[in-house]
Formats: structure tokens, C-alpha cells, sequence
């Protein structure tokens, strides 16, 4: 009987020793569930603000810019031009929404070709394409207060400006897909534009 007591005794240790024990591990994987969790939400709070995209290139300095965006083969056989300097379009980088920028300057032209011709010395001229009715290509120029880097890259909004980068403006009566031409220094495209304009006078 005491033998018998003895081996009870032992079977409720080694119960309770396991229990303890697989309470030891279930709080053990609760602790790396909860650190899963946070390091989660750590990454995608990095990554729904872009600040990932900055940890090599830290933000150095703001400046104004001039963002020139070209738009070919727009179709339009209404008598206005969409695009009006002095009001705002709206702006979409890479599918995310950005912001709506003040328009500076627009400029555009119908569709062109060449033909043979005798009376230019270069032997050809170029005449509005007939092919290509209510076609035109504009170039129209925003600006808008960027973020610089270290490495001297323009960035808005998470994205880095680059030229060849494909951006849309949304206005009133219009969406249209463009590219990105050029990112110049405000104060720079101001002069360069203004010293075109005592060239023509």
C-alpha cells in the first residue's frame, strides 16, 4: 500500500510538472506573438508614412521648384484649354494622391510633320498634321515646396521626383497622364523664363 501511495504521489508530480511546464512555454509563445504584433505595426506605420524610403537619404532642406510635366498626343476638340495659369490642378505620383499645385505657365502646340518643299533651303517644312486632327502636346509647369536629401534629390509626398517619372493632373473637366520633363529651382526657372521673354522683346 505504501508502494502504491509512493507511485501516486510520484504521477501527481510529474503531472504538475508538466503543467507547469507547458505553461512556461505558452507564455513564452505568447511573449513572441506579442513582439510579432508590434514589430508589425512598427513596419507598416514605417511604411505608410515613406520614412523608409529616406533612412539612407535623410531630408536635408525644403525649396521651392518649378515641376514641368509634358502631356503627348492629348486629344481635345473643345475651343478652351483645360490647363489655365494661376489655377490649381490636382496631383496623383505613382497612383498615390498627393496635392493640388499651382499652375505657373502652359504651353502647347497641334500635332506637326514634315514635308518636301523647294522653298526652304533645308528642303522641307513643317506644317500642321492633318492625319492627326485635335491632337496636341502641352508642357505645363507647377510649383510646389519639396523636401531635398542629402544627395541633392527632390522628394514630395514618400516618392522621389525624377525626370521620366509618370504623374496625372485632375482638374475640374479633366484628368490627363503625363510625364515628368524637368525639376528646376524656382528662383532659377523664374530667371531663365524671364530672360526668354527680354530675348523676344
Amino acid at each position: 500500500m505504501d508502494e502504491n501511495y509512493t507511485e501516486n504521489i510520484q504521477s501527481e508530480n510529474e503531472i504538475e510538472f508538466l503543467k507547469e511546464q507547458q505553461r512556461k512555454n505558452f507564455k513564452k509563445l505568447d511573449t513572441i506573438i506579442i513582439i510579432a504584433i508590434i514589430m508589425l505595426f512598427v513596419f507598416a506605420f514605417f511604411s505608410f508614412f515613406g520614412i523608409h524610403k529616406f533612412g539612407k537619404t535623410p531630408v536635408q532642406k525644403e525649396q521651392k521648384v518649378a515641376i514641368q510635366v509634358f502631356f503627348k498626343n492629348l486629344i481635345i476638340s473643345d475651343n478652351h484649354i483645360p490647363f489655365k495659369i494661376g489655377e490649381k490642378a490636382f496631383i496623383t505620383i505613382r497612383n498615390v494622391p498627393y496635392t493640388s499645385l499651382n499652375i505657373i505657365d502652359a504651353s502647347y502646340d497641334e500635332k506637326k510633320t514634315i514635308i518636301p518643299s523647294n522653298r526652304n533651303k533645308n528642303g522641307y517644312i513643317v506644317v500642321p498634321d492633318v492625319t492627326l486632327p485635335l491632337h496636341f502636346d502641352f508642357l505645363i509647369t507647377l510649383e510646389d515646396n519639396v523636401k531635398v536629401t542629402d544627395d541633392g534629390e527632390y522628394a514630395v509626398g514618400g516618392n522621389k521626383l525624377k525626370i521620366g517619372l509618370p504623374i496625372v493632373l485632375e482638374g475640374t473637366d479633366y484628368r490627363f497622364n503625363g510625364v515628368i520633363s524637368s525639376i528646376r529651382n524656382l528662383e532659377d526657372y523664374k530667371k531663365s523664363f524671364e530672360g526668354n521673354e527680354s530675348g523676344e522683346d
